[in-house]
């Protein structure tokens, strides 16, 4: 029998394949609604469809039999050092669990130089990874200009105090003696104005109050001299000790921190980061 003639166009989605009508065939409009076609699924479609499945079984199996391995860091010096896991992540702790294979890091601590190295992480295993890092050579420097100002403390502090001391002890003890010959030049004196026997009067007068007022004048000089010397030593002590104290002392300044806190990627919650960078500025 004969079937009168149309045109049609088939286009695919993923639940069915819909017939939908030409312009040779309006007529079909006006009775009523297109119906989806109720076909089987083409070849093609098919293929389609076992392909994107083997691609997602494919990553699923990828993410689930990734293995790991942990690293446990033995750091000399024990406390205080900090590390840059490839290049990203700035982390302080003692152990961390990679994926396996090899991941760089840049160790630091405080008064140390910076290692370079890579570590190999193991399948299901954990090492114990050993790291010395050396003293930096501005620690080096700082350490010899510490030895060559203890030994100017001893010359410009030290030494002037001592001196100082001294003086004073000598002043204090030429002093005692000053004051001892007075004192006895006093009670002779005294014994020649209250005494009766003419003979010991006789003697003070004539040999014992001459002697002890020799004595008492030597003993008087001595006393300024040592004054004069405190006095100078004690000046010079301290215009010594104001100049020592009003150098400037050493510093130490790790340029391998700022080597270190340059340029760092810091992960954030939204799966951003941003960059650091050191800077440092001498205000002296």
């Amino acid at each position: 029998m004969g079937a009168a003639g149309h045109s049609e166009a088939v286009i695919g989605c993923r639940l069915s394949v819909v017939r939908l009508p030409t312009k040779a065939d309006r007529s079909l409009l006006r009775i009523g609604s297109i119906k989806p076609d109720n076909r089987q699924p083409t070849t093609d479609n098919m293929a389609r469809s076992f392909m994107c499945t083997v691609v997602a079984v494919w990553a699923i199996t990828s993410v689930v039999a990734q293995t790991v391995g942990k690293l446990r860091l033995m750091i000399d010096p024990g406390a205080g050092f900090e590390f840059v896991l490839d290049h990203k992540y700035r982390l302080q702790q003692r152990e961390v669990e990679l994926s396996t294979g090899p991941h760089h890091f840049t160790i630091w601590a405080p008064e140390r130089t910076m290692v370079d190295t890579t570590f190999i992480v193991l399948e299901n295993q954990t090492r114990d990874v050993m790291v010395r890092l050396p003293f930096s050579p501005e620690f080096r420097a700082y350490e010899e200009e510490l030895r060559q100002e203890k030994k100017k403390m001893w010359l410009n502090v030290a030494v002037p105090a001592a001196a100082t001391l001294g003086a004073g002890i000598l002043t204090y003890s030429t002093f005692k003696r000053y004051r001892n010959a007075y004192d006895q030049l006093a009670a002779d004196e005294a014994a020649y104005r209250t005494g009766a026997d003419p003979r010991t009067l006789e003697d003070l007068k004539s040999e014992v109050i001459p002697r002890h007022k020799d004595e008492f004048t030597d003993r008087r000089g001595l006393f300024f001299v040592s004054v004069g010397i405190l006095g100078a030593v004690a000046a010079g002590s301290t215009y010594m000790i104001m100049r020592y104290t009003k150098r400037p002392v050493p510093k130490f300044f790790d340029r391998e921190k700022v080597k270190f806190d340059g340029l760092v990627w810091l992960p954030s919650v939204d799966d951003g980061g941003m960059w650091l960078t050191g800077v440092h500025l001498n205000l002296r």
